[in-house]
C-alpha cells in the first residue's frame, strides 16, 4: 500500500468508470485494478446511468468519457449534487485537448494505455491525500460545455430547403440510409445522420428512443408501458397511432432523466 509522507496509510480512492463503449471499459477497469489503494465503486456507459451510480456510491474520483451517448460527460458533472475529482477521457479533438491543457485538467487520449492512466491517476493521487477540493472547471464548462446548438435543420423538399426550428421537429427516424424529420405538416429528408443529430441538439429535449429514432420530448404528451419493459410515446397534434416505441434499455434511462 502506499504510504503518506507522515508514514499513515493513504486514503483510499474509490472511482467510478464512465465510458460508454465495453471494451474500453473493461481495459480501463483493467488498468485502474493494478492500483492497490484504488477501488472500482461503480461503472456506467450512459450520462443518466452516470449519476445515478456516482450520487449513489459517492466516489471521490469519476474516470469521465467527454461524450456519451445520450448527454456529454459536462452535463452529467452540472447535475452532479457534490462534484468528485476528475480525469477526462476523449478521442483525439484538438479544440478539447487544448481547453484541458488550458484548464489545467486531467485527461487521458483513447486508445487507453496504463503508463498514461498511471500518470493521470498520480496526480489526481496527490490531490485526494492532501484533501484538496476538486479544481474548479467553470471555464472548462463554459469552452467545451455544449457542443455547438443547431438553430435550424435544413430539411429538403422537392424544390427547396426548408430551414426547421428544431422545437418544431417531432423526431427524427433512420429508414434506411435516410434520415427523416417529422414535422406537424410532413416528413422531410434530413442529410445528417442520428449520431450527427444527436450531437448537436440539446441533450433535455432531444432523446433517443431506439437505435432508429430521435424524439423530441418538449412535444410528446403521453408515455405508456409497453410489452416487455418498453415504452411508447405519443405526440400532442399527431394520431395516435403514430407513437414511437423506445427501447428496454432506453426505457430505464428515460425513467431516470423524467424521474418517474
Amino acid at each position: 500500500m502506499h504510504e503518506t509522507q507522515q508514514g499513515g496509510a493513504q486514503r483510499p480512492i474509490r472511482a467510478v468508470i464512465v465510458e460508454d463503449e465495453a471494451p474500453a471499459r473493461s481495459r480501463l477497469s483493467r488498468f485502474l485494478r493494478v492500483h492497490a489503494d484504488l477501488e472500482i465503486a461503480g461503472e456506467a456507459a450512459t450520462g443518466a446511468e452516470a449519476i445515478a451510480v456516482i450520487e449513489r456510491t459517492g466516489p471521490n474520483l469519476v474516470m469521465l468519457d467527454i461524450k456519451l451517448p445520450d448527454m456529454s460527460g459536462l452535463e452529467v458533472l452540472r447535475r452532479l449534487s457534490d462534484r468528485p475529482h476528475v480525469i477526462f477521457s476523449t478521442a483525439y479533438d484538438s479544440y478539447a485537448i487544448q481547453a484541458f491543457e488550458v484548464e489545467a485538467v486531467d485527461f487521458l487520449l483513447k486508445p487507453y494505455e496504463q503508463a498514461r492512466v498511471d500518470t493521470a491517476l498520480e496526480r489526481v493521487r496527490a490531490r485526494i491525500q492532501a484533501q484538496e477540493t476538486p479544481p474548479r472547471i467553470t471555464e472548462l464548462l463554459r469552452r467545451i460545455g455544449a457542443e455547438p446548438i443547431a438553430h435550424r435543420i435544413a430539411l429538403h423538399g422537392k424544390e427547396h430547403i426548408v430551414l426547421a426550428n428544431p422545437a418544431e421537429i417531432y423526431y427524427f427516424a433512420a429508414d434506411g440510409d435516410i434520415v427523416y424529420a417529422r414535422t406537424r405538416a410532413r416528413r422531410l429528408p434530413v442529410r445528417r445522420s442520428l449520431r450527427e443529430l444527436e450531437a448537436s441538439l440539446e441533450p433535455q429535449r432531444f432523446f433517443r428512443a431506439n437505435r432508429s429514432t430521435l424524439i423530441n420530448l418538449d412535444l410528446a404528451s403521453e408515455i405508456h408501458p409497453w410489452f416487455g419493459g418498453r415504452y411508447v410515446v405519443r405526440f400532442a397534434n399527431l394520431e395516435p397511432l403514430e407513437q414511437i416505441e423506445v427501447s428496454r434499455r432506453q426505457a430505464r434511462l428515460l425513467s431516470e432523466m423524467l424521474k418517474y
